[in-house]
Parts: structure tokens; sequence; C-alpha cells
């Protein structure tokens, strides 16, 4: 009997160490051996570098919404976004629930169910840009979130051009002064 569970770790052993070799060989965030990104849950060091101070970020992470599968990261990048507008500028109360991937496909009233779930939509998972900016403006619309606006940026290539465009866009919407709602 010893010898059988001995075997079966064994074998356990080997089949994980086949699954990561697999995913060293196929690496999410760049070549193996030279990634272009990291986690930020392995490295967080740019974004505590004072010489980046990623306002955007720090004003968005605390309202971070895990996906609920590969597909639906618009709606969990939807309500984390809500959920730092409603919340930094105070529309909402203290005992408000945050908003969730559920809750948010419910209110708003779309097709945006059928490209976000495991089955897909005609043949298609996930959404383009111009429905994630549709999804978007009808999140704002649902609760109430009047006076906020949309603006997409949609590269036109992969140039450095269009990179220093998509910088300058970022850099000038981290000026933007926030929003500030007095007590009455």
């Amino acid at each position: 009997m010893a010898a059988v569970k001995l075997r079966v770790r064994h074998a356990l052993a080997a089949l994980l160490l086949l699954r990561t070799a697999a995913f060293a060989a196929d690496p999410k965030y760049g070549p193996a051996g030279a990634p272009i990104a990291v986690p930020l849950s392995q490295d967080h060091g740019y974004l505590s570098d004072p010489a980046h101070p990623a306002p955007d970020y720090w004003r968005l992470s605390s309202f971070y919404v895990p996906q609920a599968n590969e597909y639906s990261c618009s709606v969990a990048a939807v309500a984390m976004a809500l959920n730092a507008l409603l919340n930094s500028g105070r529309l909402r109360g203290d005992l408000d629930k945050n908003i969730t991937h559920g809750e948010l496909l419910k209110k708003v009233k779309s097709d945006w169910k059928g490209p976000v779930s495991p089955a897909g939509a005609a043949g298609r998972h996930g959404v383009t840009l111009a429905q994630l900016e549709s999804f978007l403006k009808a999140g704002l619309r649902a609760y109430d979130a009047a006076g906020f606006f949309v603006e997409k940026h949609e590269a036109a290539g992969d140039t450095d051009q269009e990179l220093q465009v998509l910088r300058a866009t970022l850099s000038k919407n981290e000026e933007v002064v926030p929003l500030v709602v007095e007590s009455p």
C-alpha cells in the first residue's frame, strides 16, 4: 500500500512539473526569459517609484473587481471604474455596496451578457472597443452618474507616434482635477 501511495505522489509531482513547464513555454507577459511585464503581485516597484506616480492606478486599485471568467474583463473594468467614480465623488453613501459583476450586467440593459459568457455570442467572446465605450456609457446612465463622459482613444497603428499620442492622452487624463462634492 505504501508503494502505491508513493507512486501516486510521484505521478502527481511529475504532472505538476509538466504543467509548470508548459506554462513556462508559453509565457503570458512576453518571450520566455525576457518578459516585457510582470504581474504586480511579483513586482510593484515601478508604481512605488516617485518618478512614476501613476495617480489613476492608485485611484482605481482599491476598487478592483475580479473577472468572473476569462471573457469578462470589460465587465470587471467598468465595475471598477464606476465604483471609483461614484465613491470618490461621494455620489454614494458609506453604506452603499460596491458594484459587482453580476449586478452590473443586470442593471445595464444591453446585449453585454452574451459576449462575456463562457458560451459567447455569435461565435465570439469578449467585446470590441466600441462596445466597451457603449457599455461604459450605459453604466454611467444606469447608476445616475450624470455629468461624466467617456472619451475613447483608438490607436490607428503600432507606431511610435501612436504610442506618444496614447501617452499624452493618459497624461492629460491624470491632470484632470478630481471631483469634489461639498456637503450641504
